[in-house]
């Protein structure tokens, strides 16, 4: 919990920096690129913006790990030394964080031709089906062991004079 103590924030309105990872200029993940151009159109400002302050204090973070896109929110604090008067640049986490992965990529909104599709991912249905088929496969191995055991036969004449 001491990591979520996100300390500082940044003024509403102001305009962010953003800062992609070198793996959306890639020309072998071309889904990349078409994510870093949505991106941008979703999380910056324009410059034409009435309501957006005109300076910046804060950035947001877009990097690839593993096939996952981390996004992170940074406050810029700056910070005059006064002896030496110079201005020391610091980020500080504000949040929010979160980390999305990439399943499906569509022409239109929700519908059209597939243009990327996420050949790692695994379905939740597809999880549980195999859950619940290694499940039955247990149940079916101790029937069979059941069926298998075979008891020995004694015949009446082996053992007839041992309790008289």
């Amino acid at each position: 919990m001491d990591e979520l103590r996100m300390t500082g924030n940044h003024l509403k309105g102001s305009r962010p920096i953003l800062s992609f990872d070198k793996n959306f200029d890639n020309p072998q993940t071309p889904h990349l690129n078409l994510l870093k151009e949505m991106f941008t159109q979703t999380f910056g400002t324009p410059p034409s913006s009435r309501k957006i302050k005109p300076f910046v204090d804060h950035v947001l973070m877009f990097s690839v790990v593993k096939d996952m896109i981390w996004f992170r929110n940074y406050q810029i604090i700056e910070k005059t030394d006064e002896r030496t008067k110079e201005v020391e640049t610091s980020l500080v986490e504000v949040g929010p964080r979160f980390s999305l992965s990439v399943i499906r990529i569509f022409a239109g909104s929700f519908t059209g031709a597939t243009l990327y599709e996420n050949p790692e991912y695994v379905t939740p249905n597809s999880t549980r089906s195999e859950l619940k088929k290694e499940g039955q496969m247990k149940y079916m191995s101790k029937i069979l062991q059941k069926e298998r055991k075979v008891e020995p036969e004694y015949s009446e004449s082996e053992f007839k004079d041992v309790f008289v």
